[in-house]
């Protein structure tokens, strides 16, 4: 009963919101809206922001790579093993990679509780050996332990800044950017240092800042000209109407001149025949 009040609420609640409230389109809020989609989906600025990305991935892709064959050649020697071969091993392979991730991005006091519940669900739902599951879980383990050791051993490296480029040096190999040195004006005796990474920062800045500008500017001329070109289109369809309607109005006078020259002539006709019917 409840329910069903609600729902009766519910439409005579709808039923009052005015119909204009709902068509009505704010032109500006769609314009600043098209302006934000130009300037998140800006080719250059995408470009830039995975260039710049790129070194950091790399590497992280390079170290990725050797730690993830480590743990396939384990997986592989634990289920050769256990005679495990063909189709079987996928869903070995899948827990042990599933773990070796989860545990990676975890804290060391949650990788019990992760490794416990991981390991039933492959064991109940994958009908999975559980002594195998075990074993795989303890290389896992091992190895993770392994790794952050070694980067906790790891010496910090001097750090290069890296100084990003042009979006347009990004995918062209034949420009070669060379670091700006040192230059001396003879004629007035002093030097000019290369610029700063806070330089070189603040002008990508201006760059993207008159890139954006200039994309504001074009949707804004782009809006403008379809506004022209609806307002043109009303008004052809306009004139299209009144031709229509114009057209209409002296089709309905010829069959009316039509019909009242008709009946003359039917009248004429008939009296000629009941004039030849009496003879």
């Amino acid at each position: 009963m409840r329910k069903r009040v609600r729902e009766d609420t519910q439409k005579q609640e709808s039923k009052d919101i005015p119909i204009s409230n709902i068509t009505d389109i704010d032109e500006e809020e769609v314009l600043r809206r098209e302006i934000k989609w130009f300037l998140k989906m800006n080719p250059a600025i995408l470009g830039l922001r995975f260039h710049d990305m790129h070194p950091i991935t790399t590497t992280k892709m390079k170290s990725w790579i050797l730690i993830r064959k480590r743990a396939d050649n384990g997986i592989k020697a634990i289920l050769t093993k256990h005679d495990i071969t063909g189709l079987a091993t996928l869903d070995y392979y899948n827990f042990a990679r599933s773990l070796l991730l989860k545990l990676r991005r975890s804290p060391r006091i949650n990788w019990e509780r992760i490794t416990d519940a991981l390991s039933y669900y492959y064991i109940t739902v994958n009908k999975l050996k559980p002594e195998i599951i075990n074993e795989l879980a303890e290389f896992i383990i091992a190895l993770v332990t392994e790794l952050q050791k070694a980067e906790e051993e790891k010496k910090v490296q001097e750090f290069t800044p890296y100084v990003p480029k042009k979006p347009l040096d990004i995918n062209n190999p034949d420009i070669k950017v060379e670091p700006v040195r040192l230059s001396t004006d003879a004629e007035e005796g002093t030097k000019t240092a290369s610029p700063s990474i806070e330089e070189l920062i603040r002008r990508e800045q201006e760059e993207s800042n008159n890139l954006r500008n200039k994309l504001m500017k074009e949707a804004v001329e782009t809006h403008h000209k379809l506004k022209k070109i609806e307002e043109s289109f009303n008004i052809s369809l306009q004139k299209i109407m009144e031709i229509a309607n114009n057209y209409n109005e002296r089709e309905k006078k010829i069959m009316d001149l039509k019909f009242k020259y008709s009946e003359p002539l039917s009248s004429a006709v008939d009296g000629t025949n009941t004039t030849e019917g009496d003879s």
